[in-house]
C-alpha cells in the first residue's frame, strides 16, 4: 500500500499544543520531542515512532482529549529514550510493543499525570528489562505468534505494522500495545540511532537529577538516574555541557558505553562520538545584575564546551530591555556587554521568530527578575540563575533553571 499524502491543520495545532506543554510541564522530555519530527500518516493506524519520527494519524489524534496528547508524546519520547526501535530484532511486533509498554509505563508511572488512558503496566515487571518482560509474555503464548522484521505502516499486526488488527486492518488503540507505538529504525541508521538517542537521553536525566534536586518528580528522576548509574551531585556546569549536547544531539566525549548493568536495567545504547555543534544561542542579561566575575565564569564554561567541537560557532546576544551586540562568534568568545537598563526578556524571542530563527536551544544568563514572553518556546532554554529567587524553577513560565554557584568544582 502506498502512503496517503495528508494533512489536517486541526491535528498539527493539536500535536504544538501537546508538544509545547510537554516541554513547559515536563522539562526533562522538552530537548527529547524536538528531536522527532511529526509527520501525519493515516497508515499508522494511531501513532508510532522510529527515532527519527514521530507518525501519527490525524483523524485519531484529533479524537484524544490535550492531556492525552501529551501522554502521548512522552511515550512515544520514552520508546526512543530506552532504545526500544533498536533492539527488536526479529521478536513479534506486537509482543514487543507490549513489553516494551510495561517497561515505560512503569517509568512513567512514576513521573506521574503521564500515563496513557488505560496502560499496559504489570507492577511484576518493575526492573525488568524489554527483553526479559517479552520473554514472559512469550511464554505465556499459546502458540508462536511469528514474529516479522518489516517495517511497513499496515498489515496483518506482524512484522512492524503498528496498530493493526488482523482481519480488518484497522487500529484497535485500546488493545495492549497498540496506543504509541515502536517503529523500527530506518535500515542502515540503528547504531547511529541508538548513539545519538543515548547522548540526548543521558544529558537529560542529568538535568532531571537537577530539577528533582527541587521537587521536580522525584521518583522519575531517581529511577533513570539509577538506569544510567548518575548517582553523585550534578554541577551547573555539568547541566548546562549536558543541556547543550543533549538539545544538538551529540555525546560527550568523556561518557563511557554503559555496561551490562545498563543492559539488566533496560538499557543497550552503542556509542558513537564526534558531531558539529550547531544551532545553539546565548543570551546575556546586561541589565546591572551580572557582575564581571559571574560574566567570566560563564564565559569559560560555554568556551569549554565550543571546544569540544572543533571550527564551530554559537550566536551571542546581549539584552537589557532591548538588544544588544548580536553576532555569530567562534571561541574565544569576545565578551563586550552593551546595555544597564531594565530587563526584558521578550526581544530575544522575539528576535528569533521575526527572524525566522529556529535555535537548537537558547541559555540565557540571568537574575530572572524581568519580564517574559506570554507564549513559550518550541526550542528547549536554560536559565542560568545568579542572585536570582530563593526557587527560580518556580519563578520561570518555560524551561529549565540551574543556579551558578561560585564554589563550584
Amino acid at each position: 500500500m502506498s502512503d496517503k499524502k495528508v494533512f489536517n491543520s486541526k491535528a498539527e495545532k493539536k500535536y504544538k499544543r501537546a508538544k509545547r506543554s510537554l516541554m513547559i510541564l515536563h522539562p526533562f522530555f522538552g530537548p527529547l520531542i524536538v528531536r522527532l519530527k511529526p509527520i501525519q500518516k493515516v497508515e499508522v493506524g494511531t501513532a508510532g515512532v522510529d527515532g527519527e519520527s514521530l507518525f501519527y494519524n490525524p483523524e485519531w489524534f484529533n479524537t484524544l482529549s490535550d492531556q492525552e496528547a501529551v501522554c502521548l508524546l512522552a511515550h512515544e519520547v520514552m520508546h526512543c529514550a530506552l532504545g526500544h526501535h533498536t533492539r527488536r530484532g526479529k521478536k513479534d511486533n506486537k509482543l514487543w510493543n507490549i513489553a516494551c509498554d510495561h517497561a515505560i509505563n512503569i517509568l512513567l508511572d512514576a513521573h506521574g499525570n503521564i500515563l496513557p488512558p488505560n496502560p499496559v503496566m504489570d507492577k511484576k515487571y518493575d526492573g525488568w528489562p524489554s527483553e526479559k518482560i517479552y520473554a514472559d509474555i512469550y511464554e505465556d503464548q499459546p502458540q508462536n505468534p511469528g514474529g516479522g522484521a518489516g517495517n511497513g505502516m499496515s498489515g496483518s499486526g506482524t512484522g512492524n505494522s503498528p496498530g493493526s488488527n488482523p482481519g480488518n486492518g484497522q487500529p484497535d488503540p485500546n488493545a495492549p500495545g497498540q496506543w504509541g507505538q515502536i517503529l523500527d529504525a530506518p535500515k542502515g541508521s540503528e547504531k547511529e540511532s541508538a548513539s545519538d538517542w543515548e547522548a540526548a537521553t543521558i544529558g537529560a536525566v542529568k538535568i532531571a537529577q537537577m530539577q528533582k534536586s527541587k521537587g521536580t518528580n522525584p521518583g522519575f528522576a531517581d529511577r533513570l538516574a539509577d538506569m544510567f548509574g548518575l548517582y553523585h551531585k550534578v554541577s551547573w556546569k555539568e547541566v548546562l555541557k549536558n543541556f547543550v549536547q543533549t538539545s544538538i544531539g551529540v555525546d560527550d566525549f568523556t561518557w563511557k558505553r554503559p555496561g551490562r548493568r545498563g543492559l539488566s536495567e533496560d538499557l543497550y545504547l552503542p556509542h558513537r562520538e564526534g558531531v558539529k555543534l550547531d544551532g545553539v544561542w546565548v543570551a546575556i542579561d546586561t541589565s546591572g545584575s551580572i557582575d564581571d566575575k559571574t560574566l567570566q565564569m560563564f564565559k569559560t564554561e560555554i568556551e569549554g564546551i565550543m571546544e569540544m567541537f572543533p571550527n564551530s560557532e554559537v550566536g551571542l546576544m546581549f539584552c537589557d530591555a532591548r538588544l544588544h551586540n548580536i553576532s555569530m562568534q567562534s571561541a574565544p568568545l569576545d565578551f563586550k556587554p552593551k546595555g544597564g537598563g531594565g530587563t526584558d526578556f521578550r526581544p530575544v524571542f522575539n528576535y528569533f521568530e521575526e527572524q525566522y530563527i529556529n535555535p537548537k536551544c537558547v541559555i540565557y544568563l540571568t537574575d530572572l527578575y524581568g519580564s517574559f514572553p506570554e507564549e513559550p518556546p518550541f526550542y528547549p532554554t536554560l536559565w542560568v540563575v545568579k542572585d536570582g529567587p530563593s526557587k527560580p524553577e518556580d519563578h520561570v513560565p518555560f524551561g529549565i533553571t540551574i543556579v551558578l554557584e561560585e564554589d563550584d568544582d
